[in-house]
C-alpha cells in the first residue's frame, strides 16, 4: 500500500472518530441517551465501506491511463457497446459485476440500521443516497485527474451500476436481513400489538 493511500485511510478514520465523539458528547448528553454500541458498530461498518470504496476507486492498483485529457462518458453503456463491438467481453463483464457488488453492502446496511419496514419512500431515499455517493466518487475522480493524483475516467455507467447495487442490497435485506434484525421495528410492533390485545382481552374479561 502506497503512502498516499495509507495516509488517506488514517485521516479518514481519525476524522470519523472525532466527529462521532463530538456527536455523542453533544446530542446524546442533551437527550440523556445511552450509547448504542450496536448502532456505533453499524456506523463504523458504513464508514469502513465508504473508505474502502474510495480507496478502490481513487487509488487503484494499475489503473488506466487516460493521457492528457480526462475521459468523460455521459452516454449510458456506450463504453460497453463499444467493447462488445470489438469482441471484448471480459472487461465490461468484470466492471458490471464489480460496480454492482461494490454498493450491495450499502443497500443492505441502510435499512438494517434504520430498522423500519421497507416502503417506496425509503427505497427512493436509499437509492438517492447511493446515487449521490457514486456521483461524488466520479466528481472526485475528475478532481484528482486535474490535481495529477490519478487518471481515472468519469462514467455515467458507474453511477447506474452502483445504484443497481443498492437495489440488490435492499432486496438482499428483504430476504435475509429481517431475520437477523430481530430487534427491528417490525418485531417490536408485533410485540406491542400482542400486549395491547392481551390488555383489551383482560379488561373485557373483568367487565
Amino acid at each position: 500500500m502506497d503512502p498516499i493511500t495509507l495516509n488517506f485511510i488514517i485521516i479518514a478514520y481519525i476524522l470519523y472518530f472525532i466527529v462521532d465523539i463530538i456527536y455523542i458528547r453533544i446530542f446524546n448528553t442533551k437527550r440523556k441517551k445511552n450509547i448504542d454500541f450496536k448502532d456505533e458498530f453499524i456506523k463504523l461498518l458504513i464508514v469502513s465501506w465508504a473508505i474502502g470504496v474510495f480507496v478502490v476507486t481513487l487509488f487503484p492498483i494499475g489503473g488506466f491511463e487516460n493521457g492528457d485529457n480526462p475521459i468523460i462518458n455521459i452516454i449510458p453503456f456506450y463504453s460497453y457497446i463499444f467493447c462488445f463491438e470489438y469482441g471484448a467481453y471480459l472487461l465490461p463483464l468484470r466492471n458490471v459485476i464489480v460496480n454492482i457488488l461494490m454498493f450491495v453492502p450499502l443497500g443492505f446496511i441502510l435499512p438494517y440500521r434504520n430498522k423500519k419496514r421497507i416502503t417506496k419512500k425509503l427505497v427512493i431515499k436509499y437509492l438517492c443516497i447511493g446515487a449521490a455517493f457514486s456521483i461524488m466518487i466520479e466528481l472526485t475522480q475528475l478532481l484528482f485527474f486535474y490535481l495529477n493524483l490519478n487518471s481515472r475516467s468519469v462514467d455515467i455507467d458507474d453511477v447506474i451500476l452502483n445504484t443497481l447495487g443498492v437495489v440488490c442490497g435492499i432486496l438482499f435485506y428483504k430476504v435475509f436481513g429481517r431475520r437477523w434484525n430481530s430487534n427491528g421495528v417490525g418485531s417490536t410492533n408485533n410485540l406491542t400489538h400482542q400486549i395491547e390485545e392481551g390488555g383489551v382481552l383482560n379488561d373485557q374479561t373483568k367487565n
